[in-house]
């Protein structure tokens, strides 16, 4: 276990073996990445700005070629991407703008180290990048790595998997995940590295006092419940506390995969609705 400080922009990468931590100061926001119980290696990556505002979780495509590559690269020019581009400040239009180019960014960068090294050829990943901008928080995403939003007694998923078993599942080819056939559980529709274009999608919600964020790779989605997700969202205020509890879950479950998360709790002193 590492822990960064927060004078030090900090990217975890996939390429490191077993399990590290990110914490930084003021413990509003807490990061953990895990390679689960089978898996020999770690193919997700996560990558924070200095200063906590902005955050990346990537999680290499199965059945692809340097997953971990594609990750690490993925999140490391998407966090730097939305640095330049000030995605801190600024309307949310523009820092929606900012999102989806940094997205754009990232599958550009993916695409050309692809197409140089032999080794990364039709390397992807799945990618979240998400930017608190005063009490806004702003995600992009191409693929299946997930945003959550807890306000007490409520959690609320932010984002649409770009997967077949969520096009099956919206067609009422079946009711879940769970019934998806195996082959095509994890197959993602759309990635970082899979185009010369990317088709992400970009949402934004107001935040209030006390709201806790998480990002999550499948490694924890699809091991815990949304039910088991939100007992650990409300269980504690520590965001080390409550991310360390999910690692906990997904691996107590079988940990069949690769679990990332990021754990952020907001603080302000304004007040919206939840809607």
């Amino acid at each position: 276990m590492a822990v960064l400080p927060i004078a030090v922009a900090a990217s975890i990468g996939a390429c490191t073996p077993g399990h590290r931590e990110l914490v930084f100061d003021g413990h509003d926001l807490c990061a953990i990445t895990d390679r689960g119980r089978l898996r020999a290696h770690n193919e997700d990556s996560i990558c924070i700005s200095h200063d906590g505002r902005m955050m990346a979780v990537g999680d290499g495509v199965g059945g692809r070629r340097a997953g971990h590559v594609a990750s690490a690269l993925a999140t490391r020019v998407v966090i730097q991407a939305l640095c330049q581009e000030g995605a801190r400040h600024g309307d949310v239009h523009s820092v929606a703008r900012a999102a989806s180019a940094a997205l754009d960014q990232a599958n550009a960068s993916v695409i050309e180290h692809a197409s140089v090294d032999d080794d990364c050829s039709g390397m992807c990943c799945a990618l979240l990048a998400a930017c608190i901008n005063d009490d806004l928080l702003v995600t992009a995403h191409a693929g299946d790595v997930r945003a959550y939003l807890w306000r007490p007694h409520r959690l609320r998923r932010l984002t649409k998997d770009h997967s077949l078993a969520a096009a099956l599942m919206a067609a009422g080819a079946m009711r879940s995940v769970a019934a998806a056939p195996h082959s095509s559980r994890g197959k993602v529709l759309r990635a970082i590295g899979m185009g010369e274009t990317v088709e992400g999608e970009v949402s934004v919600v107001r935040l209030d006092a006390g709201d806790k964020v998480l990002l999550c790779s499948d490694g924890l989605w699809g091991m815990v419940s949304d039910a088991e997700i939100a007992d650990s969202m409300a269980s504690s205020d520590s965001p080390r506390q409550i991310a360390s509890a999910l690692v906990e879950r997904a691996n107590h479950n079988g940990g069949r995969d690769d679990v990332s998360v990021v754990v952020y709790k907001h603080r302000t002193e304004r007040s919206t609705q939840f809607t």
